[in-house]
């Protein structure tokens, strides 16, 4: 099955972390003066949080990917789709849970968004594209 979002084809084999762990229901408690509790539940009608993980062993991004990716987080209020799978979710990336997105190289090298490289003579160039991965990061209950 293939995984797209917004566009961009990204790797098969990257997962929905938790994706049978969010139920649809919101809950919240008070206490009364008497110290018993109150509880509110409801149905939550969307905004599920989803995040769409590769590990170190799997689901690789190339730099174009991640760059494309960046591209459609880098735009206030872009909601797109997330194609997974053969469902297909309406998304928006959580800029108010940071980070939105999350990758780290493979391979390091000189970073073209910014002016400056520093090497020392041990250091190698190549001009070969190194791949990305996704970076699992920890988020309570919980992307992509």
């Amino acid at each position: 099955m293939s995984i797209t979002l917004g566009g961009v084809q990204l790797p098969d084999n990257m997962i929905l972390e938790d994706e049978l762990n969010w139920t649809g229901v919101a809950a919240s408690s008070e206490m009364t003066l008497g110290g018993e509790p109150v509880i509110w539940e409801d149905a939550v009608a969307g905004g599920r949080p989803i995040d769409l993980v590769a590990y170190e062993d799997m689901g690789w991004l190339t730099r174009d990917q991640v760059l494309a990716v960046r591209a459609l987080a880098s735009t206030p209020g872009w909601v797109g789709t997330l194609s997974y799978e053969g469902a297909t979710y309406r998304v928006r990336f959580r800029h108010e849970d940071p980070p939105a997105i999350d990758v780290e190289p493979l391979i390091p090298r000189p970073n073209p968004d910014r002016g400056t490289t520093t090497m020392d003579e041990s250091s190698s160039w190549r001009s070969d594209r190194g791949g990305f991965r996704g970076h699992r990061h920890s988020r309570p209950s919980e992307g992509y």
